[in-house]
Formats: structure tokens, C-alpha cells, sequence
């Protein structure tokens, strides 16, 4: 344990910098690195040089520090032409900013395609259809962003990327001609998507916009194609779910991306346990009119691949999330953490965020859930050790 040359041990990220002015840095040479475990943890390790950008992790924040006016660099591989890029700066001390670009290797405040410079939270996102996201993945296998952050006074920071691939979790199976994935977007009420979805038939309902009870047939283990508008998404989801359906797909009334829909609050969709999920206006009417020309259309709807971001224990990590949406973090608890509390705080700048916990391997929504925290303003969860919803 003492026989070393350079040592970090704060408490959460460890960052070791070896410069070359420094007395033990040396070139073709093998430098050993040990990590001790004060307890049980489950860790990522990087290394680099100069030459290299550091490389992000999906979900994986990154602790680091850097002196004022000088730049770190990071580099995040997309190999899914529908991926949207989200990074988020998190300055624990000082003011950093944050450059990005899929041209320039070593992005600057000069030379960049985004960037963020807030005071406290800086966050750079990159949707799938974005011009230059299309330029970055068109025609090739794996596309590189890059990344710099600049410490517009000596800062301490975490900078996390997440990879979120928009046609992961909805599929057309059937007919041929129309297979491929589909970009939604899932309800925050309901049950959350299985992990393994079953292919089942797609189904038109009457009326189109299920604001009243369904008529013609059943829809029993049939996804629902239902218009938006008219009515309150619940009350669709309700309206299927009366007729047997397995699953609602509402079509935006809206060009563009779709949008997550939200119920009233957390006990006005209780009674719902089917999934739902939102289309674009484009895919939509393609499905309508596939079902409307007689075709059998069939459908496989599960959990997308998205990596939640990693919670560190007392590290923070900022965020933002809109209306009726809901942001996935996730934490691991090693054995050593059999006897302790967990304690989850959410402090807004604005807004009113809740708090949703689940313990058993799927994502919370507003109706699944082993612990809640709703009161207006900050919330605070503690989970105590002895609470059903303890896990490790």
C-alpha cells in the first residue's frame, strides 16, 4: 500500500495526471496501476495521453478537475445511425463550459459545432436527425464526437454522455416491405415495456382517436393504432385496455419527432397496465395506411437498450427533463451496503420534480413503483435498510 509514486484516493472519481516535467514520468516504459477498494465497488478505468482524447462511457459520468484556461478532451463513438447524443456538464466547483464537435478533433471556444457555457449546468444534445449527426453517421460504421471542456476558472466536474437509440424498442416485423425499427416514445404511466415483447398484429380502433368506448372487434393481444388528440392519453390507453388490447400506439398530430406522454398525476392512470407509446405523424400514417390497404402489420414492442446514467454515491449529477417526461438514473449498492440507508435528493432550479424508484430491474413510471417522493419544490427519498424497497 505505500510502495508508489502517485496515489488519488477522494472519495468517488480518482483522476492520477503524470506530467512530463514531473520526476517519475517516463516514455517506453510500462507504468503499473492498482485500484484498492475501501469497500465493495464496481468501477471503469481509463487511460490516456495527450495524443488520445479520453474516452466517455455510455451512462458513466467522469470525474475531473482542470485549471483555467486550459481544455480536456473526450471523445464518444455512435455506431447507430438513430442515436441521439445527450452530454451534461456537472461543475461540483468553478465554472467550466463545454465544446462539441464532430469535425474537429480538439474542439475550442473557435472551432466547435455546439456548445454550452451556463454558469452552473451545461448540457449539449444532438437528436439523431440533426443535420450534422446525419453527416457524422451517413454512410459509415462508427461516427467519433468529440468533446472539450474549458476551465474558465480552475473547475472540479463530472461530464457524462448518453447514447440513446431512438428506434430501439419498437419494430415492425411484418409485412416484409416495412420492416425496421420505429422511433417512439413511451408513456410515463402504465407499466414499463417488457424486456421481451411478443410480435403481435397491429389493429385500427373506431373511433380513430379513442376519446369513447371502442367499438367493432376485440383487440384482445392486438396493438391499439390510436390518433392523438380529443382527449386525455389515459382515457385512450383506458378505452383499449376495456377491448383487450396489449399495448397503445398514439400517432403525433404533429410533424416531427413524437413527444412522452403524461398522465394528470400519479394516481389518475393507476388503473392502466398495458403499455403505450407515442409515433410520429409520418410513421403513423405509413402503419394506417399499410392496415387500410388490407396488410397484416405486425409489431414487436419492448424495453429499448438505453443505458440509464450511473449515479455515484455523493456525487451529483445535473440534469433537465420536460413536462410529463421522465429521465432514467440508475445506482448500484454493493453488500456493504446491506445496513445503510439510501438517500435520494432532487433540488431544482426550477420546476417540481418527483422522485421514482424501482427495484425490480425495470424502470419506474408514474404507476410502477417501490418508493415515491411528489411533494412540490425539492424532494428527499430516503430508503432505509429495513424498507421492503431496500435492495443490494
Amino acid at each position: 500500500e505505500l510502495d508508489y509514486e502517485w496515489r488519488s484516493s477522494l472519495a468517488g472519481g480518482d483522476t492520477v495526471q503524470i506530467a512530463p516535467d514531473d520526476a517519475g514520468w517516463c516514455v517506453r516504459c510500462t507504468y503499473r496501476i492498482g485500484v484498492r477498494a475501501f469497500r465493495a465497488t464496481n468501477f471503469s478505468i481509463v487511460a490516456t495521453t495527450g495524443a488520445q482524447p479520453a474516452l466517455l462511457e455510455d451512462g458513466v459520468p467522469r470525474a475531473a478537475s482542470v485549471a483555467a484556461g486550459v481544455y480536456d478532451y473526450y471523445r464518444v463513438l455512435v455506431e447507430d445511425v438513430a442515436t441521439d447524443l445527450h452530454l451534461v456538464l456537472t461543475t461540483i466547483g468553478g465554472n467550466a463550459d463545454i465544446f462539441v464537435s464532430h469535425l474537429h478533433e480538439r474542439p475550442n471556444a473557435s472551432h466547435h459545432e455546439f456548445a454550452s457555457t451556463a454558469l452552473e449546468r451545461d448540457a449539449v444534445s444532438v437528436p439523431h436527425f440533426h443535420p450534422a449527426m446525419v453527416a457524422c453517421t451517413g454512410g459509415a460504421e462508427r461516427c467519433t464526437w468529440y468533446a472539450s471542456v474549458l476551465g474558465v476558472n480552475a473547475s472540479t466536474y463530472t461530464l457524462s454522455a448518453r447514447l440513446s437509440i431512438a428506434t430501439s424498442g419498437l419494430r415492425v416485423d411484418a409485412p416484409a416491405e416495412a420492416e425496421g425499427g420505429v422511433v417512439f416514445s413511451n408513456a410515463v404511466f402504465g407499466p414499463p415495456l417488457p424486456f421481451d415483447g411478443e410480435s403481435r398484429p397491429l389493429a385500427l380502433v373506431e373511433p380513430a382517436d379513442g376519446c369513447a368506448e371502442l367499438t367493432g372487434g376485440g383487440l384482445t393481444d392486438k396493438l391499439a393504432l390510436i390518433d392523438r388528440g380529443g382527449c386525455l392519453f389515459a382515457d385512450k390507453v383506458r378505452h383499449a385496455q376495456a377491448k383487450g388490447a396489449a399495448g397503445v400506439l398514439v400517432v403525433n398530430n404533429l410533424d416531427g419527432p413524437p413527444t412522452r406522454m403524461g398522465a394528470i398525476n400519479s394516481t389518475s392512470a393507476q388503473d392502466l397496465h398495458i403499455p403505450a407509446v407515442m409515433l410520429s405523424k409520418a410513421d403513423g400514417e405509413r402503419l394506417r395506411g399499410l392496415l387500410r390497404a388490407g396488410t397484416e402489420v405486425r409489431l414487436t414492442l419492448q424495453q429499448p437498450g438505453d443505458r440509464p446514467l450511473l449515479l455515484v454515491g455523493g456525487m451529483p449529477q445535473r440534469a433537465s427533463v420536460e413536462v410529463s417526461q421522465m429521465l432514467y438514473f440508475q445506482m448500484h449498492l454493493g453488500a456493504d451496503a446491506a445496513e445503510a440507508d439510501v438517500v435520494f435528493t432532487v433540488t431544482a432550479d426550477f420546476g417540481d420534480p418527483d422522485i421514482y424508484v424501482s427495484t425490480d430491474g425495470l424502470p419506474p413510471t408514474q404507476s410502477h413503483y417501490d418508493a415515491i417522493a411528489s411533494r412540490f419544490g425539492a424532494d428527499s427519498l430516503t430508503i432505509g435498510a429495513r424498507n421492503e424497497a431496500h435492495c443490494v
